[in-house]
């Protein structure tokens, strides 16, 4: 362990073991706006396979690539037809291969202008 300051956005967050996954579901989205997901992850540099899925059927990322040390930050752009009728998000993160857990810290939901 190196003595350094953690980043405040990795002080919080959900985390699941093994092929657990993680259900996140979102209300009062407008369907009609396009958004942006922007989600700092805790993971080792390198490939990380995680699947996120949006509504069950929409793949948003099936891995995660972390550049370098501290490069916690991901952005993704949703596509349409990401959220049902009544407003509702439901993101799903589900590990799978030789990966321990999902480890999800901060997530901004930001629409496009």
């Amino acid at each position: 362990w190196r003595e350094a300051a953690v980043p405040k956005e990795l002080l919080t967050g959900v985390q699941s073991y093994y092929d657990t996954p993680v259900t996140l579901t979102i209300t009062g989205v407008n369907p009609a706006v396009r958004y942006r997901l922007r989600i700092a992850y805790c993971a080792r540099v390198g490939t990380m396979p995680l699947r996120l899925t949006a509504g069950g059927r929409i793949v948003i990322h099936d891995r995660v690539v972390v550049p370098g040390e501290g490069d916690f930050w991901q952005e993704y752009t949703l596509p349409a037809g990401c959220c049902d009728g009544g407003g509702n998000l439901t993101l799903t993160w589900q590990p799978w291969g030789r990966v321990q857990g999902v480890s999800v810290h901060e997530l901004f939901l930001i629409p496009e202008a």
